[in-house]
């Protein structure tokens, strides 16, 4: 896996005005995304091993300044990442339109200029500098962090048909992320690498289970999300919990489905319902939906397996035995950090 990781590095030095994978690229990526090093995992502790397993795992940044009690202070808020290609992250939205101007986080500003590349929104550069990550996931916010400006280009999904906060980001970065800045503090660069997107619902009903990762107090946390058949129509894939009480959808949750050493993405949270029968029904967008999108944004394409469907197979394909990580209770859909 190292050897891939530096040849397709190489591969992006040499075209570094063209950051989107090549067709060759792409094909060195799909043949081994996704996977991590079980060596690594079996000599080590828990915590490395989630590391290992979560080769992928990148937490963005976006900073906006506000006014508290008459003094200005830059706020900075945290959404769990993917890692799609050695350039390309993948997040959920936090632009919007606010009176005529895009907003970040809400915030208005002046920014009314922006283009579209065919649906998809390029959002203006003057934002690029509120925009960060970092691989240290599993640890919690460092206020002394300092925004590294790698960011060279934001394009919202879909963004020029409809720009809401459930669109998904892809964010360009001017370094490759598989050999971080040396200010990232990220002592495990040998084991990241771009995580597999799914190319058929089908995945969904394989397990019982599956991880969605979000933010809870300032690093990753997990929950178990069990497949269910959606009552509505749409681009979705639904799942409930073992939990009880009222909706606690974490915005930006991504599910995955973990399997074989390896790592596959299924879907972001899109919001939480109630049905017919007063449980709650959480609902991701079904990343085989965007493949397209993905692909014509990043290089990162993958082949459909077959039609796509929300409605479960007849005879379960696998079970999940896994146990889950443990998870940090919060009710909080975002985290928030004054500097």
């Amino acid at each position: 896996m190292r050897t891939l990781i530096c040849v397709l590095t190489v591969f992006f030095v040499a075209t570094v005005t063209s950051r989107k994978l090549t067709t060759a690229n792409n094909g060195w990526l799909q043949r081994r995304c996704g996977y991590y090093n079980s060596a690594e995992e079996m000599w080590f502790t828990y915590q490395f091993n989630e590391r290992v397993m979560l080769n992928w795992a990148v937490k963005i940044y976006s900073e906006y300044l506000t006014i508290v009690d008459g003094t200005e202070m830059a706020v900075t808020t945290m959404a769990p990442g993917v890692i799609l290609t050695p350039f390309h992250i993948l997040t959920v939205n936090s632009i919007k339109h606010v009176n005529e101007s895009l907003s970040l986080n809400n915030m208005e500003t002046n920014i009314k200029n922006f283009s579209c590349d065919g649906n998809h929104l390029i959002v203006p550069e003057q934002f690029y500098p509120s925009f960060d990550y970092d691989l240290e996931w599993y640890r919690r916010f460092n206020r002394s962090r300092v925004f590294e400006n790698e960011v060279v280009r934001i394009t919202v999904l879909d963004g020029c048909t409809e720009l809401t906060p459930t669109n998904l980001m892809v964010l360009e970065m001017k370094k490759s992320v598989l050999k971080p800045p040396s200010t990232a503090h990220h002592s495990f660069k040998s084991i990241v690498y771009p995580v597999c997107v799914a190319n058929s619902t089908a995945i969904w009903w394989s397990l019982d289970a599956h991880y969605g990762y979000h933010i809870s107090e300032g690093k990753f946390a997990a929950d178990a999300y069990k497949p269910v058949k959606c009552e509505t129509d749409g681009p979705y894939l639904c799942a409930k919990t073992d939990e009880s009480g009222p909706c606690k959808m974490m915005r930006g949750t991504i599910v995955v489905r973990r399997y074989s050493y390896a790592s596959q993405l299924l879907g972001v949270s899109f919001d939480c319902q109630t049905d017919s029968a007063g449980n709650n029904i959480y609902r991701f967008l079904d990343l085989t939906h965007h493949m397209e999108m993905i692909c014509e944004v990043t290089g990162n394409c993958v082949t459909p397996d077959m039609p796509t469907t929300t409605t479960p197979p007849t005879t379960s394909t696998a079970a999940s035995n896994a146990t889950m990580p443990a998870t940090d209770e919060s009710t909080v859909s975002d985290v928030e950090e004054e500097k």
